[in-house]
């Protein structure tokens, strides 16, 4: 049955694919170019070489790891908007541990990962304490503490932590012993991809296999239904949190390890907003977010490719992969915010 449940869950996002594609090659053609050249750099290009496909598991690892973050909040019925800020800090913390420490890879590298765990946990923590105890948004709180977040570590690197002699605001380097191996020759890609994809597997176990994601989801469900079944709503809601921030401050620290080596002020493009994008692609389901954030890179990764090798401009390219994006994303979100009405109507009658 469950086996099922994830067919039914797949068809919509593809059948929204589809569409979005049929129009997206009606605005290529009403522009007087051929859709067909424009798909092919789009999806096709970036398979073509190990460099390109490099680049894709690359741009993968901060996606499935948002993804997850935003995943595990929204099981529990908790919008948390705020892993852009949880992941900077967890970004500051890892690279930290990395320029002010000094030892091995196998003690830097586990320091610098739990550390900004760590982090990111503790600052995804505070909204939950004020959505459990005082009926606070979570949704203004986490957007508000991004600003915070951003902005302070900001400062640290502009600052008292700023590299000597940098041109730009970025942090010393971190040690070479904790730097995250690479995989694949000549390329970027590193073997967070694996923590990232295991995360993704620990954390369908965690849903679907332990008590503690039983209360997530019936939480998630209704949360009234959950009291009467002994479930605490507030501890619940503050675990969901936890586990958020948790693996938002390992994304930051991953990206620093494994990419940056160093922090630098505004490294991450909107990875915390992203994570939303491809929770809602994946339904929200643990097992289907690394498929998700896959095709999410391979659409980054080919709209450079398209805007070079194609004849229609960079901002005709964004503008096709938003509204595939779109497609695929919209009907996701209408359930989620459909549940959440249902919920909310439920509490109140």
């Amino acid at each position: 049955m469950r086996q099922r449940g994830l067919v039914a869950e797949v068809i919509p996002p593809v059948l929204s694919l589809v569409a979005a594609l049929a129009l997206s090659g009606l605005i290529i053609a009403a522009l007087g170019s051929s859709p067909l050249p424009v798909y092919k750099a789009l999806l096709l290009s970036p398979f073509e070489s190990l460099a390109t496909f490099s680049e894709v598991l690359v741009r993968m690892v901060p996606l499935l790891l948002s993804g997850l973050a935003v995943a595990v909040a929204f099981r529990c019925g908790v919008f948390n908007l705020g892993v852009e800020g949880q992941l900077y800090l967890g970004a500051f913390a890892a690279a930290w541990v990395g320029f002010a420490l000094v030892g091995p890879g196998i003690v830097l590298i586990p320091a610098a990962l739990l550390f900004g765990a760590l982090v990111g946990a503790v600052y995804a923590f505070l909204p939950g304490v004020l959505r459990a105890y005082s009926g606070a948004s979570e949704i203004v709180t986490t957007i508000m503490l991004n600003y915070v977040a951003i902005n302070l570590t900001t400062y640290l690197v502009t600052g008292p932590f700023r590299a000597p002699n940098a041109a730009t605001a970025d942090s010393e380097p971190i040690a070479a012993t904790a730097h995250l191996a690479r995989f694949l020759p000549e390329s970027r890609a590193h073997v967070g991809l694996f923590i990232a994809l295991s995360l993704a597997v620990g954390l369908y176990i965690l849903l679907y296999q332990t008590t503690i994601g039983y209360e997530l989801r019936m939480t998630g469900a209704n949360p009234r239904f959950a009291e009467y079944g002994g479930i605490s709503v507030r501890r619940t809601v503050l675990i969901a949190m936890l586990l958020s921030g948790v693996l938002a401050g390992l994304l930051g620290a991953i990206e620093v390890l494994g990419v940056q080596y160093r922090f630098r002020s505004g490294f991450s493009p909107g990875y915390g907003f992203d994570g939303i994008t491809v929770a809602l692609l994946a339904r929200v389901e643990p097992l289907a977010i690394p498929f998700a954030a896959f095709l999410f890179a391979v659409l980054r990764a080919g709209a450079s490719i398209a805007a070079v090798d194609t004849e229609v401009s960079r901002e005709v390219v964004d503008v096709l992969q938003a509204i595939i994006i779109l497609f695929v994303t919209a009907e996701g979100l209408w359930s989620f915010v459909r549940r959440r009405h249902v919920v909310a109507a439920g509490q109140r009658g």
